[in-house]
């Protein structure tokens, strides 16, 4: 299992002066916008909508989190 998708009512935005963690560690992530699909690694995609939670390894969701379309929860 390389995702697992969490449901849970509203959180807010993290704290801007947590460290970002290693790439390959896995994290709780909060999207904020609609991104659409999510390349995982070469074989699987996943498809992020806004508000939706997941607990997913960093490296894919790095690039969201540094354009502020998704925090670290």
């Amino acid at each position: 299992m390389h995702y697992v998708q969490v449901k849970t009512s509203k959180l807010v935005p993290g704290n801007d002066l947590i460290p970002y963690p290693p790439m390959d560690t896995h994290v709780f992530c909060k999207l904020l916008t609609d991104v659409g699909a999510v390349q995982l690694d070469e074989e699987q995609m996943v498809d992020m909508k806004s508000d939706q939670l997941f607990i997913i390894r960093y490296r894919p969701v790095a690039h969201l989190v540094a354009n502020h379309q998704a925090v670290l929860i």
